[in-house]
């Protein structure tokens, strides 16, 4: 595996358990403070949104790559 596999499959293990985090705390909120819930609403949407970049950059690799095979 090279260095850009690694680096490629320890970025979707950290999005992958982001989504576990999110998933898990969406059944155990009971008397947080609802400005808590915003900010960390706000947070896991900017970072998604940066996760969803970086996938989009993924694919477009794999297609390029793709292409010159």
């Amino acid at each position: 595996m090279s260095a850009r596999d690694v680096g490629r499959a320890e970025r979707l293990e950290e999005i992958r358990q982001r989504l576990l985090a999110v998933e898990f705390a969406g059944h155990s909120r009971s008397g947080t403070v609802a400005g808590a819930e915003d900010a960390a609403r706000e947070e896991f949407i900017a970072r998604a949104a940066e996760d969803m970049e970086y996938l989009l950059d993924l694919v477009e690799q794999y297609e390029s790559e793709a292409k010159q095979s």
